[in-house]
């Protein structure tokens, strides 16, 4: 299996992000490099941010532009709190057992290929959640020391389908492209 077929659809990114040749570079080049601020946008407006959650989905991009002729692309995470056993309820106990498997005896498990993140937490606020998003930049991307700064729906525009749909459908009355419904 070459270089090009080993690495998933998250570090492809990260090199086309850096202009780097995917075929040329191992997969453990990126471990420990500081690389870029990051913006995050987060299509859920959180009124406080003591408000708690049990997921969340994360938008993040780098601040730094790619080279010519490399799209802009964000990655989409979503973060899944491990919660607690809830044995009335099947489908839960059953998302529970999964997580717990994935976690195993760790404190967080990161799927790069689909964006997922399982953390151990009955839930988690805002700050929380920043924190698990740098540390899925950091064993994802190798950024030994990710620096966050919110971004906007305009600084996300193209660069993920996701991103795109949200705003066409207008879903907040302040026009961000912000959805109330979580």
């Amino acid at each position: 299996m070459n270089t090009c077929e080993r690495l998933t659809g998250i570090t492809r990114i990260w090199y086309e992000w850096n202009g780097r040749d995917v075929a040329s570079e191992g997969s453990n080049s990126v471990q420990g490099e500081r690389l870029m601020k990051w913006k995050y946008f987060i299509p859920h407006v959180w009124d406080s941010t003591e408000d708690k959650t049990t997921w969340e989905d994360v938008f993040v991009l780098p601040e730094k532009k790619p080279g010519p002729g490399t799209e802009r692309k964000s990655v989409w995470v979503t973060v899944d709190a491990l919660g607690l056993p809830d044995r009335e309820d099947s489908e839960r106990m059953e998302t529970f057992k999964n997580f717990s498997s994935k976690l195993g005896e760790k404190d967080h498990y990161i799927d790069r290929d689909q964006g997922d993140m399982i953390v151990r937490a009955e839930s988690f606020n805002l700050k929380e959640l920043l924190g698990y998003i740098e540390i899925f930049i950091r064993e994802t991307f190798g950024d030994d020391r990710p620096e966050l700064s919110e971004g906007t729906v305009e600084d996300f525009r193209g660069t993920h389908p996701h991103i795109d749909f949200l705003e066409s459908l207008g879903k907040s009355a302040d026009g961000s492209g912000k959805d109330r419904s979580h």
